[in-house]
């Protein structure tokens, strides 16, 4: 009987960095349009047959940077065009951190860290729940590299999150939308205020949700307009799921 092999839990293998890269040379190519994968896979010289790059599509789905159509073809993110429109330095630093923690697993494991990011080898002892262990290394790496083209850790491997930088690169993204319409503000139980935007996003209307935490933290949704109480309820569940502190 052959033997089953462990399957690792969906996280990126390749940095950010590597990926956004391919992101904007798609952008320049297909801005406005769809391609398909191996449109994508000639651009850059690729077979699209080929293992290396179906784990390249599918971390580049994980980082936010693809989007796949219904038809099966793909189109650059919203946040990739608004990222390649963008002019000031601590607005793109914010974009590239929000788009490296934005793969599910990352986004569990920096939580999980308390600010704090570990030397590479010990993350890959960490992360081995679930993954084997070539898996894990190369997710590890991928994860630190990702921080770091993020201007996201210090010296002494703080974590550092973008504070002031959030509102100006929410701002500068959404003016480079089309279709932007502002409604009121409100007030949130931190003094904060909740941002809501209508745009289009794939043709359907959306809204942006920002809701200002403490100590300058932020939490973002996108939620279509028609969205269900049971679905929302399933939204709280899965933030719920992600919580790493418990109110004192």
């Amino acid at each position: 009987m052959a033997g089953t092999g462990k399957r690792s839990p969906s996280a990126p293998s390749q940095s950010l960095e590597s990926c956004l890269t391919f992101a904007v040379k798609l952008y320049d190519a297909y801005a406005h349009s769809s391609f398909s994968a191996v449109d994508f896979a000639s651009l850059i010289d690729r077979s699209a047959a080929s293992g290396a790059f179906r784990c390249l599509l599918s971390d580049m789905k994980q980082y936010g940077l693809l989007e796949k159509r219904e038809s099966g073809s793909f189109e650059v993110s919203q946040r990739v065009k608004d990222y390649c429109s963008l002019e000031n330095p601590d607005a793109k630093r914010a974009a590239r951190f929000d788009f490296a923690i934005q793969p599910p697993f990352f986004e569990t494991l920096i939580g999980g860290l308390r600010d704090r990011l570990p030397e590479e080898r010990a993350l890959a002892n960490m992360s081995q729940h679930g993954f084997n262990k070539a898996k894990a290394r190369t997710t590890a790496r991928a994860f630190c590299e990702s921080l770091a083209f993020a201007d996201a850790v210090d010296a002494k491997r703080n974590i550092v999150r973008p504070k002031s930088t959030e509102a100006s690169y929410r701002a500068e993204s959404l003016e480079s939308s089309e279709a932007v319409e502002e409604s009121p503000s409100r007030p949130d139980v931190y003094g904060g205020d909740l941002f809501v935007n209508s745009f289009e996003h794939d043709s359907a209307q959306s809204q942006l949700l920002g809701i200002p935490l403490k100590n300058g933290r932020i939490v973002r949704i996108q939620y279509p307009n028609d969205l269900a109480s049971f679905e929302a309820e399933k939204v709280g569940t899965i933030l719920n799921a992600l919580c790493v502190l418990s109110e004192e």
